[in-house]
């Protein structure tokens, strides 16, 4: 869509309240999943150990990661909600150092991690791990796509990639903290790619749940 069209869809639609912007929406962004973290780990009575946990090699760098991703993504998916000079390529690059980041430290950690352990941990499937992260994911998902979606989203793809990054993130990060597993292939099989599947849905419903300002004929960017 041109920024003629864009102007044009708005105008059709009639006044609309001013959007925040991205610094003030992440800001609030931030605040909210602080506090949603917390709640949620509270209320998962966590052990006295937690820093102890966090602070170990193998959790430490994660955790560093995971929250580093979370706000970046965030800060993504705020400026993609809004067109023209937020669009900046290296705003939808950002998060994928980390993803790539994070792969790497999985796949540092799997390398010692012996061949039978994998049988051992897929043959054990436990499922309930996927289930929880993506049920973590679900409210602050909920809340950025709708805080999006009130915005005006040219690249809605990017934007819904974003949010589904960052939402997935703190259901890894909430489940790395409360569950004690030192096993890289059980994060790699039953956290990191439930994340993935979160960003794929995430996409797939980027232009059902963001592309309102875009369903017009010769629609180009997403």
């Amino acid at each position: 869509m041109t920024t003629d069209d864009l102007i044009a869809t708005l105008s059709r639609q009639g006044p609309k309240k001013k959007f925040p912007s991205p610094t003030k929406v992440i800001c609030i962004w931030i605040a909210a999943i602080t506090t949603y973290i917390a709640m949620v780990l509270g209320y998962a009575s966590l052990k006295s150990n937690i820093l102890q946990r966090i602070t170990t090699v193998f959790v430490g760098p994660q955790f560093i990661t995971l929250v580093a991703l979370i706000v970046v993504s965030a800060i993504a998916a705020s400026y993609l909600a809004l067109p023209d000079d937020n669009q900046k390529p290296y705003v939808r690059a950002m998060p994928l150092i980390g993803i790539g980041l994070l792969i790497t430290i999985l796949t540092k950690q799997l390398i010692v991690t012996l061949p039978s352990a994998l049988v051992g941990c897929v043959s054990s499937a436990q499922l309930s791990c996927s289930v929880e992260i993506l049920l973590f994911s679900i409210p602050p998902a909920a809340w950025m796509f709708w805080t999006i979606q009130k915005a005006a989203p040219i690249r809605y793809y990017w934007a819904a990639a974003m949010a589904g990054i960052s939402s997935g993130s703190i259901g890894y990060l909430i489940l790395l903290i409360i569950e004690n597993s030192t096993s890289a292939i059980h994060l790699l099989i039953f956290h990191f790619l439930p994340v993935v599947g979160i960003l794929i849905t995430a996409i797939l419903s980027g232009k059902w749940l963001l592309g309102r300002w875009i369903r017009t004929p010769g629609s180009r960017t997403k």
